[in-house]
């Protein structure tokens, strides 16, 4: 047995519980319905739409559905959740949401979307239709996936073979395609069927920001591609704005071991290394980096003034109140972070109470007190924020 808890923002519903308010603070969520006899794997967010895929293979959903990112016909946003269903039925291992559309992976490495597509984000045309409810396997991709993220509007897939493709909008070169190479009958902006990011042979994981994308290859480096307004793409953003090619971030000097995983907002992006440290860049106008900016500033040469917007192009690590980070989820300017003691910690953006610390002012890195039991997974929307913690693990 496991329980969900959600807190943030729940104008449609995406939380799961039985207010219609946000949630300042954790709240169970879904109770007595899919978590009774089994355990989360994989949670994520959309703008207003959430997704789970259980221990059994299940995938559930529950949310905004005005698009058809549910999974079932359009319809009015409900807090109730349900199984997204498919002829035949498919046993689910990893489940990823963008703005209104999701991603789901299934234990043969096929991957199945659904959704807005008026950007190809869904990875096939549906039509002239600007949605699909149906859960449809993405065709063209050579080999089994291994890892899949969404950005707002575009979606990334690592292969099996180690190769990275990519398919919706490409207004900033995230898909690592030249505007004019990305042809569609809509716009070369926006191809509707996936293309390979060129000069990835080697990749991993996979995250998507707002109009970015980060890859981690096998060998721990990580690159980086799209829009660097905000420094996003571990680059100075007054040499690079945007670029279609992959560039290589290197974290700081003194770091030996190799990262394992990488996530990403709207506009900031992150690594945690095998020891379990976590670096951070980009944007910063809401804490998002983990960092007060004036400490920033006076800590890295990559940090700019606080005006326009705060930002820190070089990789900084994040001081954490904890030994070991196990994993770490971004929401669109939120971040949480689980440590190797099942602990939960929350900063950045938190006008809907999407850090879950009580309040609604941004906030430093924080430990969810309100959290009781070891966090087994967790999960992020644009300003909603989702956990799962076992049952067996609470605490009276």
């Amino acid at each position: 047995m496991s329980a969900l808890l959600a807190f943030g923002s729940n104008s449609h519903g995406q939380l799961g519980i039985a207010s219609s308010s946000d949630a300042h603070c954790p709240e169970p969520a879904l109770e007595d319905s899919f978590l009774i006899s089994a355990v989360a794997v994989s949670l994520s967010g959309g703008a207003n739409h959430s997704a789970m895929v259980l221990d059994d293979g299940s995938l559930v959903t529950w949310g905004d559905n005005s698009q058809g990112q549910l999974g079932r016909q359009p319809g009015k946003a409900s807090s109730q959740a349900d199984l997204v269903q498919t002829q035949p039925s498919h046993r689910w291992a990893k489940v990823r949401c963008g703005w209104n559309h999701t991603a789901a992976l299934d234990q043969d490495g096929i991957l199945w979307t659904f959704g807005e597509n008026r950007y190809g984000q869904l990875g096939y045309d549906t039509g002239g239709a600007e949605s699909s409810c149906t859960a449809t396997s993405v065709r063209g991709l050579p080999g089994p996936v291994v890892d899949v993220d969404c950005g707002i509007r575009h979606t990334v897939a690592v292969l099996e073979n180690g190769q990275v493709w990519a398919w919706g909008c490409n207004r900033s070169g995230q898909l690592g395609q030249r505007q004019s190479d990305a042809g569609n009958s809509k716009s070369n902006l926006a191809p509707f069927q996936p293309l390979r990011i060129q000069g990835i042979d080697n990749g991993a994981a996979v995250a998507c920001g707002q109009k970015h994308t980060i890859i981690l290859t096998l060998d721990g480096e990580i690159y980086a591609l799209g829009w660097n307004r905000h420094g996003q793409l571990g680059q100075q953003p007054s040499s690079i704005k945007s670029t279609a090619v992959p560039r290589r971030i290197d974290l700081p000097e003194a770091t030996t071991d190799p990262v394992r995983q990488v996530c990403s907002g709207w506009s900031h992006s992150m690594a945690l290394t095998a020891s379990g440290a976590v670096y951070a860049w980009g944007r910063n106008d809401h804490g998002q980096l983990g960092i007060k900016h004036d400490e920033l500033a006076a800590r890295s040469s990559g940090a700019t003034a606080s005006q326009p917007t705060p930002l820190c192009w070089k990789p900084v690590r994040i001081p954490l109140q904890c030994g070991r980070v196990s994993s770490i989820v971004c929401g669109s300017e939120h971040v949480l972070a689980v440590d190797e003691d099942g602990r939960c910690h929350a900063w950045g953006w938190n006008e809907h109470g999407n850090c879950g610390n009580g309040a609604t002012r941004d906030c430093e890195p924080t430990i969810l007190e309100g959290i009781v039991g070891r966090v087994s997974v967790a999960g992020c929307g644009c300003g909603h924020s989702l956990v799962c913690i076992r049952s067996a693990d609470r605490r009276v």
